[in-house]
């Protein structure tokens, strides 16, 4: 018998499985972008990897390159999967933090994760107007930029000139993600990931889970935690 507050283990098996489904889609997702492969039978992805194309240029253009460190406050949205590739793509690194934390959680973020840049979801744009005077106040020198600014339309011939500016590669033990702790114990901590740390485990997940690009995903953790 299960002790008072545990989960069955049938039931925590399945949650285990579904977290690993979700996490196998959006990094099967990071790889596709990262071998520019957009040969697929499925429009949306493709859809998908052709938007986030554009988002890669936009931050170039915007100063982004490989080492900056990127912070991304949004809430669950197609467009935060977009930012996130459109951002590990240039080489810089992502931060994703929980849509519901605070204008001073979001200033200690920055300082600790050493931010070159927000960018926010309208909403939360919206909801927290203070963002970039408060980041001022700290003595912090990051851009916010909303999804308008990071989705604007470019012609060809820009997205051609700031298809340059990317980085011929970007090395396999580079951090391409930080996460921070949800601070229960104490002050959050930023956990690294290499781009080395996502390819081990696609690679591990596919020897496990038999999925291709026509499967669809159920993920039950928020965005900020993958």
């Amino acid at each position: 018998m299960a002790e008072k507050g545990s989960r069955p283990f049938g039931v925590t098996l399945a949650f285990v499985v579904v977290l690993l489904y979700g996490a196998f889609a959006v990094f099967a997702g990071i790889m596709r972008l990262f071998t520019n492969d957009t040969n697929t039978d499925v429009p949306l992805v493709a859809a998908l990897v052709t938007i986030a194309i554009g988002v890669i240029y936009l931050l170039v253009a915007k100063g982004i390159a490989n080492g900056s460190r990127v912070i991304l406050f949004s809430n669950n949205m197609p467009e935060w999967g977009m930012t996130y590739f459109g951002i590990l793509k240039t080489g810089a690194t992502a931060i994703p933090i929980d849509p519901a934390s605070t204008v001073e959680e979001i200033v200690a973020f920055a300082k600790a994760g050493e931010a070159s840049a927000i960018v926010v979801s309208p909403k939360l744009a919206n909801e927290n107007p203070e963002i970039s005077e408060k980041l001022t106040e700290a003595g912090l020198e990051v851009k916010v930029w909303t999804f308008d600014d990071v989705f604007e339309i470019q012609s060809e011939t820009e997205e051609a000139k700031r298809n340059a500016l990317l980085p011929a590669k970007i090395h396999s033990n580079a951090i391409a993600s930080l996460i921070f702790t949800s601070g229960t114990t104490g002050t959050p901590k930023a956990v690294m990931l290499s781009h080395k740390n996502f390819v081990n485990m696609i690679s591990m997940l596919s020897s496990v889970l038999d999925m291709d690009i026509t499967d669809g995903v159920l993920s039950v953790l928020p965005m900020h935690h993958t």
